[in-house]
């Protein structure tokens, strides 16, 4: 929400979604301790459609929020459906926070991508985006430990 279309990997926004099923049909689901993971499968509406997937993952452990909810104005023009909304989502410092605590924690880089593209941004703040990665750790019960990191200083 906070970026371009163009470059978005992924959406976070908090909320209810509705009801998916009647139009993209029933999907694989998973659930683990603390989330929830619906597979949609559907043809693109190209000619040839193509095969298309959409991962929904539902966090069902954090219950909280460090900053304030905003409503980010969002609007949709195709051939098949016009329409505008506002979404409720996290402020972008708190969303940035989330990506570098996934960063830390995951063998995968693939938020580092969001992160980029979220530092580029004037509006963002680079203290609040590290004390919302501290209360996420805190809250979580992890810890950041220097020898983390030891390998970077001996280079």
């Amino acid at each position: 929400m906070h970026f371009p279309r163009t470059v978005v990997t992924s959406y976070e926004a908090a909320g209810t979604l509705g009801v998916l099923d009647p139009w993209l049909g029933k999907p694989r689901w998973k659930q683990t301790e603390g989330r929830v993971t619906l597979v949609y499968r559907f043809d693109s509406e190209d000619s040839p459609p193509i095969r298309l997937r959409l991962k929904v993952e539902i966090n069902s452990r954090e219950h909280f929020r460090i900053y304030d909810m905003q409503r980010i104005p969002f609007t949709v023009t195709s051939r098949w459906f016009n329409g505008s909304c506002d979404i409720h989502t996290y402020e972008l410092d708190e969303l940035l926070g989330t990506k570098m605590r996934a960063l830390y924690q995951r063998k995968k880089g693939r938020d580092l991508f969001d992160l980029a593209m979220g530092l580029k941004k004037s509006s963002v703040d680079a203290d609040r985006i590290v004390a919302a990665f501290s209360e996420y750790m805190d809250r979580g019960g992890h810890r950041v430990r220097r020898l983390s990191f030891g390998h970077a200083h001996n280079r």
